[in-house]
């Protein structure tokens, strides 16, 4: 009974217990892409427990270690999130298939090497949040706006180059957004750790009411997005078939 007084998500249990209580698969045929744990078998999540464990010992270490590097600074202030720019979510996509037209200003002139034939062309997505939709900026190396119908592309088609640019948007958005949170825990720790110095033992481990629960920030996704999008040109693909066939 050394569990009796412990809330639910303290209680250990044993590895066979966690798996039984996992979604398992019974066969799976080979070369198949596994992308959760409910495509494992008992044996094979059985094989890998051991460094779950392992790996969650080696994280709280790290985090330990981070929060008692600094925790006497007094300038321990959380970081506001730095907003994402394109080379942080683009994804390269194909290249010029020509010289890239003259625009602005510098019509009738020859264009720079990043925008002359074979200069390499990227995607990234731009949430716009007040139509709740998404839109795409097509761009050269140097950040200046391309014109899709001048870029040859290397994945074989529009759609699998706008599903990897979403998927690299959403992937540099979620680990940047893991990041800054992990930092701001670590800050907090700090903080409160600094504060049990200052205080010593006889404060029982209260904090004062300026001391607040971190509220981890979330990033907008654009895959939502994105497939509400892709629904509304599917629909809209269906009327006009459906007119043409009349």
């Amino acid at each position: 009974m050394e569990n009796a007084n412990l809330p639910a998500d303290e209680i250990s249990i044993s590895m066979r217990d966690a798996i039984d209580a996992t979604t398992i698969i019974v066969n799976r045929l080979p070369r198949q892409l596994i992308v959760n744990e409910s495509q494992l078998t008992f044996e094979e999540l059985y094989t890998c427990g051991g460094l779950a464990d392992l790996e969650r010992t080696l994280y709280h270490q790290q985090e330990v270690d981070q929060t008692m590097r600094d925790c006497a600074h007094m300038a321990n202030r959380d970081i506001p999130m730095r907003p994402r720019t394109f080379p942080d979510t683009n994804v390269r996509v194909g290249v010029l298939d020509h010289d890239h037209p003259p625009t602005g200003k510098h019509a009738g002139t020859k264009q720079p090497p990043e925008r002359q034939q074979g200069a390499t062309v990227f995607l990234s997505v731009k949430i716009e949040s007040l139509e709740e939709t998404v839109s795409f900026l097509w761009k050269d190396s140097r950040g200046r706006p391309v014109s899709p119908t001048h870029v040859r592309l290397s994945l074989g088609s529009m759609g699998e180059a706008v599903a990897l640019a979403v998927e690299q948007y959403d992937r540099s958005m979620t680990k940047a957004y893991d990041i800054h949170n992990s930092e701001y825990v670590i800050n907090e720790t700090r903080r409160r750790v600094r504060h049990f110095s200052q205080a010593g033992s006889v404060g029982g481990g209260h904090l004062p009411p300026s001391f607040r629960e971190p509220e981890l920030e979330q990033p907008e996704l654009a895959f939502p997005q994105a497939w509400s999008l892709g629904l509304e040109w599917a629909r809209a693909m269906h009327i006009m078939n459906l007119q043409e066939r009349r």
